[in-house]
């Protein structure tokens, strides 16, 4: 058997960390969803409230692009 070092242990948990920040990430856009999907729905929807969900939704998605 051969000892693959610690620069191996070091790239799995780097991989791990990579797939535990995309799962967050995927997790808060999808509250995201949920919070515009309620806010719409709503007989009076506060367009600020709106806007401000879809940015923050919007700059998730890109993080998430560029990972």
């Amino acid at each position: 058997m051969v000892y693959s070092g610690p620069q191996h242990e070091c790239r799995r948990s780097f991989s791990t960390r990579q797939t535990t920040h995309q799962a967050a990430l995927e997790t808060k856009h999808q509250m995201l969803d949920r919070r515009i999907s309620e806010e719409v729905h709503r007989p009076m929807p506060d367009a600020l409230a709106l806007a401000g969900l879809k940015k923050q939704k919007l700059r998730l998605k890109e993080e998430l692009a560029n990972l």
